[in-house]
């Protein structure tokens, strides 16, 4: 798509492209967390940067800042948390939507506040392509906007819910409209990428949009060394039901001879249930709670462990972005949910879906250092062979020039 007479830019004189730029893409990535990964030292009075964000965010920034890297123009386009807008770098700008508020809420706020705002973001953005990571009521509204612009949307699956049938799986808790959007979004699509071959076939069974699979990136480190003297076995994550945290203290008390880490907190509304865990957590004296984690320093906390436990349930995830950083890592896992087989295929973790399994194949690991070790090596070498940022990034700009 030409870039000189867009009828978009001339509306956005700022954002005419540069001469040289691959073409021009926004990143509708709503969260907090966003912004802390763009501006490492942004502060924001009242606004908890650890909360609202996660794998799906990590994934979307990690995204924009390698097709900029390549030579894209990326707008990222975010809830205005109090913010300013700006240029992060020569082909990375923030732009601020809505804030959220509306007149008294509800319907009447999202048409009269909300819309109109996020709507000027997607025209100010100026876009070739629109990317959405994982389904929402906006991702609906980009795909009207993008087909009265003559624009292209991306739709890049950030879970099986996004595409599991009713009654076959969980689901998003749409409401009314919210779901009609939502599946607009999927259904006009220029373009849906899949994490996983299952999600693939997924989408594949029930919409005509063309999928594509492109795996999840992970930055790849030096080499992590040895393993501690002592084992040690981490899990992360959001500390919400979701997760189910609990069963990794149910685990570490049939494990006294183990210790334990967790790494996360609450999210939003969900302080009660946090305080119960760490309630739980405290009578247990192989367990140290961690906290919220920022991103650049989990790296230290993967190499001072054996290996990593994931209890999230195996029907709502999609490739959790805690394995691909265990085993980048050279960290073995123990994992409810085991993305198209990798681990057994790979040799680098057990799957386990119950307190119990987990808790005999994290005693099989922690008995076994020279073992732990060797699916510890295999795990690095898979993650750097399949899921490095220059395989990805190369992957991504590939399926979005054949868009232009």
């Amino acid at each position: 798509m030409g870039t000189q007479q867009d009828p978009l830019a001339a509306q956005s004189p700022e954002r005419a492209a540069s001469p040289e730029a691959r073409g021009r893409v926004a990143v509708v990535a709503p969260t907090p967390s966003v912004l802390k990964l763009l501006i490492p030292d942004i502060e924001i009075p009242g606004v908890a940067f650890g909360k609202g964000g996660g794998g799906a965010e990590l994934q979307a920034t990690r995204i924009g800042q390698a097709l900029a890297e390549r030579g894209w123009d990326v707008t990222f386009i975010i809830k205005n948390w109090g913010q300013s807008e700006q240029q992060v770098s020569d082909r990375i700008r923030i732009i601020n939507a809505h804030d959220g508020l509306g007149r008294g809420g509800g319907p009447w706020g999202m048409v009269s506040h909300v819309l109109p705002r996020y709507w000027s973001a997607l025209r100010r953005a100026a876009a070739d392509l629109y990317f959405h990571r994982g389904l929402s009521s906006f991702a609906g509204w980009s795909a009207l906007f993008c087909r009265n612009h003559r624009r292209k949307l991306i739709i890049s699956l950030a879970s099986n819910m996004d595409v599991n049938r009713p009654g076959e799986g969980p689901v998003h808790e749409f409401k009314g409209f919210e779901r009609r959007l939502a599946e607009y979004a999927k259904q006009h699509a220029a373009l849906t990428v899949a994490q996983t071959r299952h999600q693939q076939e997924l989408y594949e069974a029930q919409y005509k949009p063309p999928c594509i699979r492109i795996p999840n990136m992970v930055e790849i480190g030096p080499d992590p060394g040895p393993f501690a003297p002592e084992p040690l076995i981490l899990w992360a994550g959001s500390m919400r039901p979701g997760k189910r945290p609990e069963m990794a203290l149910e685990v570490a008390a049939r494990l006294p001879e183990v210790r334990f880490a967790l790494a996360g907190g609450p999210v939003r509304g969900g302080d009660a249930y946090f305080e119960g865990l760490c309630q739980q957590a405290a009578r247990l004296p192989n367990v140290e709670m961690l906290g919220w984690v920022p991103q650049e320093h989990m790296r230290e906390q993967y190499e001072r462990a054996w290996g990593l436990l994931m209890t999230a349930p195996p029907d709502r995830e999609g490739f959790p972005n805690v394995l691909l950083q265990a085993w980048e890592r050279g960290r073995p896992t123990v994992s409810s949910f085991e993305p198209d087989q990798i681990m057994e295929e790979q040799g680098i973790g057990f799957r386990a879906q119950t307190v119990e399994e987990m808790t005999e194949a994290l005693r099989l690991l922690c008995h076994d250092p020279a073992m732990a070790q060797r699916m510890g090596q295999a795990a690095r070498e898979y993650a750097i062979a399949h899921h490095s940022p220059q395989a990805i990034a190369a992957a991504w700009d590939q399926a979005l020039v054949a868009l232009l």
